[in-house]
Parts: structure tokens; sequence; C-alpha cells
């Protein structure tokens, strides 16, 4: 399955744990991709295995289906907007 996004894609993604930026992308009318995690403070062996096994899905949330905002948390992984 391919997640829609190639090497020459140009898009930025923010990365945050931070809900500013959940909130920027609610109001915002040029609206960057933002990845906003609620996983709690984590090992970074731990967020390795995390990306491992939820980052190709938040990629073609990104990409291929187009959504503007995705919420990753523990157990689930939320597309927005």
């Amino acid at each position: 399955m391919r997640s829609g996004l190639t090497p020459s894609s140009t898009i930025k993604i923010i990365l945050t744990k931070d809900a500013d930026f959940f909130h920027r992308c609610l109001v915002s009318k040029e609206q960057p991709k933002i990845v906003h995690f609620e996983i709690g403070n984590t090992t970074l062996q731990e967020l390795h295995r995390y990306f491992d096994l939820h980052w190709h899905l938040i990629l073609q949330l990104l990409g291929k289906m187009n959504y503007t905002l995705v919420v990753a948390r523990d157990k689930t992984i939320e597309a927005i907007l």
C-alpha cells in the first residue's frame, strides 16, 4: 500500500506534542500537515517502536488520504481534518 508521498513530495509535516499546533491547524487558512502526539512520556526505544508500528499509517493518512491533522495516541490514530 502506497502512502501517496514520494521522495520528491514537498509538503511540510510538523511532529509535535504541543497542543498549540493542534489549535493552529483548526483556525489557520494555510495549514501545514500536523501529527499531534498524545503518547505520554516514552523512552527513545519505545518511540522507535511506536514509529515502526504506526508511521506507515500516519503517512498514508497525510498523503494518499490527504488529511491535514492526525492525532496519534498510544492505542489509536485519528485523522481529524
